[in-house]
């Protein structure tokens, strides 16, 4: 294993864009980057920060085809943010894309590996489930492994977690498939307990996220016009194959249809980008139905390349890993929105738009976007570091 290394740890920045007045009248909020994380055993093209994850403190980045199969845990403690665990596969191999995407929840990391070959010949994919040890994270193997064994089922393109439940698309057949936990613990299994179908056939799901006893999938080619399906844990569990969607939520102002690019889900709100602009649909008094959106969230000043967002309680978080920074194209920001405090309603303008330090034409920050209890991380998977071209950086910003 690797010594375990400190982080580029970064003076407070206020690198948020303080806007003096909303047209949405929104106040403005000021974030200031606390930390730039890059992995010790960095390269060129590694491309890491394609994925990230946050739960309270701690943090997970992974590679998008790193030649070391590795992805790294940071715990932030109050801004400092230091590196304590390198996760690794105990069979992987070059190839692989091990740290694809990232999912935490509580105790439980799950890092996917799109193109892990199990007992197909190509393309498969695996997800590898890491249970924090008692005295905490430290570097490790996994857990567990769960796959497949399809060919071409590259699972892992999208992926979730409680901690109790694994959740990701399988490419194949567009469905979803899940994982419980067995009553003893997590197990290596290539048989999920669950399918999740989505009654739209020809589309293509995007991506999939998990909260408490709701899955929602992005699929922005349902009906042609872009849909979020969303699934309601049945009376007797995520345990049947060939499960329909409780509701279908589809956005009805979206200049570029109705949503699907990226999905996200906290508690009773969803949140689904056309790309251009955010919906965010909350669950009815009644319980989950077919809805349009509760509030449209947008900013003028945000390319049409919103495809991943976030959220955590009232806040969403958007990145636009194209947006134009100064003069560099393809810079890269995260576009963050605050829910008023009368509820979501339609928003004009972002409260903050983070954008890095030292970030340059091409780094493509907020390809990845996660955030929780005030604390964002941004995603730079093209970042070059020193002469290493997209060796990649992540970047840590917290509410000032």
């Amino acid at each position: 294993m690797r010594t375990l290394q400190s982080c580029c740890l970064l003076l407070l920045v206020c690198l948020a864009v303080s806007l003096s007045s909303f047209a949405s009248g929104q106040p403005p909020v000021t974030f200031g980057q606390v930390a730039k994380l890059t992995a010790p055993d960095g390269a060129a093209n590694d491309e890491f920060g394609n994925s990230v994850a946050i739960d309270g403190n701690i943090i997970v980045v992974g590679k998008a085809s790193g030649a070391v199969q590795s992805a790294f845990v940071y715990q932030n403690n109050s801004g400092t943010v230091t590196q304590v665990a390198e996760l690794t596969p105990s069979d992987g191999v070059a190839g692989d894309r091990f740290g694809y995407s990232v999912a935490i929840s509580g105790t439980v990391i799950v890092v996917a590996a799109l193109e892990h070959v199990n007992h197909d010949p190509a393309n498969t994919g695996s997800l590898y489930v890491y249970v924090e040890p008692a005295g905490g994270w430290t570097s490790m193997t996994e857990t567990a492994e769960l796959n497949l064994a399809q060919a071409g089922a590259q699972l892992g393109k999208s992926i979730g977690t409680t901690g109790n439940e694994v959740v990701a698309l399988n490419f194949n057949n567009a469905s979803v498939v899940v994982w419980n936990k067995p009553s003893g613990g997590w197990v290596s299994s290539s048989k999920p307990n669950a399918e999740l179908l989505t009654g739209s056939p020809g589309s293509n799901l995007a991506n999939v996220a998990i909260s408490g006893n709701v899955i929602v999938a992005g699929c922005p080619t349902a009906f042609q016009f872009g849909s979020t399906f969303l699934y309601l844990k049945p009376a007797n569990g995520w345990n049947k194959i060939g499960i329909m969607p409780t509701a279908r939520l589809v956005g009805s102002s979206g200049q570029f249809g109705g949503g699907g690019q990226a999905v996200a889900i906290s508690g009773n709100t969803v949140v689904s980008s056309t790309g251009a602009s955010l919906f965010v649909f909350v669950k009815p008094s009644s319980g989950w139905a077919n809805m349009n959106e509760t509030a449209t969230l947008s900013d003028s000043n945000a390319v049409n390349d919103l495809f991943a967002v976030s959220v955590s309680g009232g806040v969403v978080v958007a990145g636009d890993a194209a947006q134009l920074v100064g003069v560099n194209p393809f810079q890269g920001a995260a576009f963050v929105f605050l829910k008023p405090s009368g509820g979501w309603k339609n928003l004009t303008t972002a409260n903050a738009e983070l954008t890095a330090n030292d970030g340059n034409i091409g780094d493509n920050l907020g390809t990845s976007v996660a955030v929780s209890s005030g604390t964002v991380v941004a995603g730079a998977p093209f970042a070059a570091l020193g002469s290493n071209v997209a060796q990649g950086a992540a970047y840590v910003f917290a509410e000032q």
